[in-house]
């Protein structure tokens, strides 16, 4: 099939450009006895972001011709054949092409959406540079070849930047990384941020903000795949949400093993160093919950006997009530049998899991003075204790202060600026523990 028969897909029935995506397989072969070729401008990705620099402005190359721009005289430019038909059988059928795993496709779009939207675009068509030379038209659209991207990918990146179609349909999590790749590949991300937080801020918690990893699930999507996309499209509020939620739900092994392997080679790769310091910070102060409350509790205890002497403050040591003894043990008896003591195993937990834990700890009644405790005499009664212990309070401070500081996610231009971010536990020798957010005017 010639160039000029393959379907067009019209994007704008206005446009002035052609997008020639993927690789034509049947490709048309004009000769100057046919007519003159159209206009047409070859771009690789080395050609994008190759060293020293960019080569706009080549119309040739002497290792091959990685850019080439057909000779054209202008008064002999005509209207591509089937053109105008094409635009016609668009318009009437109103029809938007979007058959899968297309090896190639032509899109009719409009420069002025296209350099508006991307820096790199802007520079191609810059009429500084030999590929600014195409003459853009109405009448007869030169064309950009793209033979090293997705035809599919840029279809869709174009129908969101044109504001046509059904933007906002349902797409998985591959054509996700592909939209962002090629944004990222283009420079135009920033035109795409909103489009991108409508896709994914339907998987979000709406009290929280966190990812709902079920739903991201059913849609074929994981946790690392979101944070390889929002940064691609250096999204900061994503990046920082969906960090938040993976130092959060996954255990320190699913870190080193899962997110290494989406990554790798996309992010640098102090993002999974980070996200396990920030993981191990954080379960560090979740462990440490028990221990801090028995001291506490200890350090505000006013003793008094039961016959009414008072407790000697200044003494070093000092008999517990069988009441706070019996109240004391079971709660570090609670801490060992659900592994929460400072010294358990934490390899395979995560700091969601322990939060739950500890909400369960903190469930449990420690002040019921209704258990009969060993009184005068050897005999059985209510505990008389004119001091109550605060362990549920205490327990409840410190898992809502916990819960605070957990908020915030890794900021995404410190982690660009310095490879690796200022770990919680730096932040809180400052005593900044309200939140680490607060510490990065980016946020």
């Amino acid at each position: 099939m010639a160039a000029t028969e393959t379907l067009l897909e019209v994007i704008d029935k206005d446009g002035d450009l052609i997008l020639a995506v993927g690789i034509d397989e049947d490709p048309d072969e004009m000769t100057d006895c046919e007519g003159r070729a159209p206009q047409e401008l070859v771009v690789k990705e080395e050609d994008l972001w190759g060293e020293p620099g960019p080569s706009y402005g080549r119309t040739g190359h002497p290792d091959g011709d990685e850019i080439s721009i057909s000779d054209y005289d202008e008064s002999g430019l005509t209207e591509q054949p089937g053109l105008q038909d094409l635009r016609s059988q668009e318009e009437e059928l109103g029809r938007e092409t979007s058959s899968s795993s297309r090896h190639y496709v032509r899109l009719l779009v409009s420069s002025t959406f296209l350099t508006h939207a991307s820096p790199v675009f802007k520079v191609m068509l810059d009429g500084r540079f030999a590929e600014g030379q195409l003459t853009l038209s109405k009448q007869n659209p030169p064309t950009i070849a793209l033979p090293e991207d997705d035809p599919d990918t840029v279809a869709l990146l174009c129908k969101i930047l044109h504001l046509i179609g059904d933007i906002y349909q349902r797409v998985t999590g591959k054509q996700l990384i592909k939209l962002a790749v090629i944004s990222d590949k283009y420079n135009c991300s920033r035109s795409l941020v909103p489009w991108f937080r409508g896709q994914l801020h339907q998987f979000t918690i709406p009290a929280t903000g966190i990812f709902d990893q079920v739903a991201l699930d059913r849609r074929e999507m994981s946790l690392e795949q979101v944070i390889l996309i929002s940064y691609l499209i250096d999204d900061n509020e994503m990046f920082a949400k969906s960090t938040e939620t993976y130092y959060r739900e996954k255990s320190r092994e699913q870190i080193q093993i899962s997110l290494k392997l989406v990554v790798d080679g996309w992010i640098q790769s102090d993002l999974v160093a980070t996200i396990q310091n920030w993981q191990d910070y954080f379960l560090d102060r979740a462990a440490q919950i028990g221990g801090d409350v028995l001291e506490s509790v200890v350090k505000q205890m006013n003793m008094a006997d039961h016959e009414g002497s008072s407790y000697d403050k200044s003494s070093s040591s000092f008999a517990l009530c069988p009441g706070h003894a019996q109240r004391l043990g079971a709660l570090s008896a609670v801490l060992t049998l659900r592994g929460l003591r400072p010294n358990s195993n934490r390899c395979n937990k995560s700091v969601s899991g322990m939060m739950r834990e500890w909400e369960d700890v903190g469930a449990i009644n420690f002040h019921d003075d209704r258990t009969p405790m060993p009184v005068r005499g050897g005999t059985w009664g209510p505990c008389m204790c004119a001091d109550r212990l605060n362990i549920n309070t205490e327990l409840e401070l410190r898992i809502i202060r916990l819960e605070f500081d957990l908020r915030g996610g890794i900021c995404l231009p410190c982690f660009k600026r310095k490879g690796r971010v200022e770990t919680p536990a730096r932040v809180s020798q400052y005593d900044y523990s309200q939140t680490v957010a607060t510490l990065c005017l980016e946020r």
